[in-house]
């Protein structure tokens, strides 16, 4: 996650925060998928964020409910080998 964030912050992407968290997946608990919420102060498209990463980008939307997209990237939180984290380049 680290290496994403850092290309994140140094793409020309205008992100200035990142709260990302890892889970694993209900199909395969062996592996894991990442949820993450991109604080922009211009609008990114999936495919720029596809070509920062170089991996897959799945659902990818502009923030519509801060309140359902919380709960939604959380809903897991509580449970065991949950990674999770908030990003600003700032503090």
């Amino acid at each position: 996650m680290r290496k994403w964030t850092d290309k994140l912050f140094k793409a020309s992407l205008s992100t200035s925060r990142i709260y990302w968290v890892m889970e694993r997946d209900k199909a395969d608990m062996s592996s894991k998928h990442v949820h993450m919420l991109l604080e922009c102060s211009e609008e990114i498209t999936q495919k720029q964020l596809k070509k920062v990463l170089n991996t897959s980008v799945g659902d990818f939307d502009e923030l519509r409910s801060k309140t359902a997209v919380s709960n939604y990237v959380t809903k897991f939180i509580s449970s065991h080998n949950i990674e999770y984290d908030i990003v600003d380049p700032k503090s």
